[in-house]
């Protein structure tokens, strides 16, 4: 429901929408409901508020799906803020590498091992 609001452009409605489905401690959203709402911030100009949606994925671990991460880059775009562009590009890039490294890993650990 909430991603259809976005699409539409209602964001004054899919905004409350969020807050309301996650004023309970007991909701928490998961990484698509959190692009939605990124998006959502993008086109409202609310970078701070998406900046403290930016800490709370890295925080939780959501920061690692590419799909919200190109949503902060969204964000950061439109609000011209280029030091946190840098940033979120980082930190993709360091996904990539650490993932890289893993499956570098694993071949030579079993090519060693005899696998």
């Amino acid at each position: 429901m909430l991603a259809s609001l976005t699409r539409s452009n209602q964001h004054t409605q899919s905004f409350k929408l969020f807050v309301h489905a996650h004023s309970s401690l007991s909701h928490r959203p998961d990484h698509y409901t959190l692009s939605a709402i990124v998006v959502v911030t993008a086109n409202a100009c609310l970078a701070t508020f998406g900046a403290q949606l930016h800490a709370h994925a890295a925080r939780t671990g959501l920061g690692a799906h590419s799909h919200l991460a190109n949503s902060f880059l969204l964000l950061y775009s439109k609000a011209r803020d280029l030091g946190s562009i840098k940033h979120t590009f980082e930190e993709i890039d360091c996904r990539c590498q650490d993932g890289f490294e893993g499956v570098e890993n694993e071949i030579f650990e079993g090519k060693e091992s005899g696998k």
